[in-house]
């Protein structure tokens, strides 16, 4: 008979039913400046919820950010908590002006009475690069560059290939990419080519690779012709302005220097007599 018990006891406990329910994905993504949601949904057994009974808590990175017992307290004015949703099952937190920097772990706690449950979800901010042709003037028969420039974009991982119609060009050289103010980053792209009088017809492209872009971003364009007399014209008057240049600012040195010599100088007072 207590082994039959035992077993009924056993049994039932199988076949209970927890009460609190989280649910919620594992990983989010938002655009890098857009307002988001970082997903905690939960049900009771019975709704709506009573919010005396209820505690919530959200970390990130291990660090708590945010929590509601009776009311709200945060680390930040950027997060917030509507209580209202509560009573429904969602304690979204939601982040305004989402940051690379807010990219992570975030652990969202819930409990209810005596019962407490728990989710990690990992926020990804997602900032494709914008690519412009910053440098396309050339001048025919004569080695040139054309440079194209990558901005605002993470993670670090890029790649940028060039095009002459369906021909992918090989003297292309990536900088090392610089770190934004706001931890996206930017990178130029150059390609050396000698430009001949057919190139006037063709399509240049530069073609960036980045995880955050559905499909390759590709900029078209054609070559800027720069006038040879006139490319020469400009390096011939160049290098006589940098000398004159350099001349005037010598002259002008050389006058500071000697007024403020001058100013040094001390001129001796005359002596006064004294007539008794």
């Amino acid at each position: 008979m207590d082994a039959m018990k035992t077993f009924l006891c056993l049994l039932l406990r199988c076949l209970s039913v927890s009460s609190l329910l989280l649910t919620g994905p594992s990983q989010h993504d938002t655009r890098l400046g857009s307002d988001t949601r970082v997903p905690c949904r939960f049900t009771v057994e019975k709704s709506p919820v009573d919010l005396k009974q209820l505690t919530i808590l959200w970390r990130f990175l291990d660090k708590e950010i945010m929590s509601y017992k009776n009311n709200v307290k945060k680390t930040s004015p950027r997060y917030s908590l509507s209580t209202e949703a509560l009573r429904t099952g969602i304690a979204d937190l939601k982040i305004s002006n989402a940051q690379i920097s807010d990219g992570g772990s975030y652990k969202c706690s819930v409990i209810y009475k005596s019962e407490g449950k728990k989710n990690e979800v990992w926020l990804d901010i997602r900032a494709p690069p914008q690519v412009t042709i910053t440098d396309k003037t050339v001048v025919v028969n004569v080695e040139s560059i054309l440079r194209c420039s990558a901005t605002g974009f993470f993670p670090i991982d890029i790649e940028v290939t060039w095009f002459r119609g369906s021909e992918r060009l090989s003297d292309v050289t990536l900088d090392h990419p610089q770190r934004n103010p706001d931890k996206t980053y930017s990178v130029n792209s150059t390609v050396t080519i000698t430009p001949t009088e057919e190139d006037r017809e063709k399509i240049f492209s530069c073609r960036v690779q980045h995880k955050y872009l559905q499909e390759p971003l590709q900029v078209d364009f054609q070559l800027l012709y720069q006038d040879r007399t006139s490319a020469e014209i400009i390096a011939a008057c160049s290098v006589p302005l940098i000398i004159l240049i350099n001349i005037i600012t010598a002259v002008l040195w050389r006058r500071q220097k000697l007024r403020r010599k001058g100013l040094q100088t001390v001129i001796p007072q005359r002596k006064r007599t004294h007539t008794f």
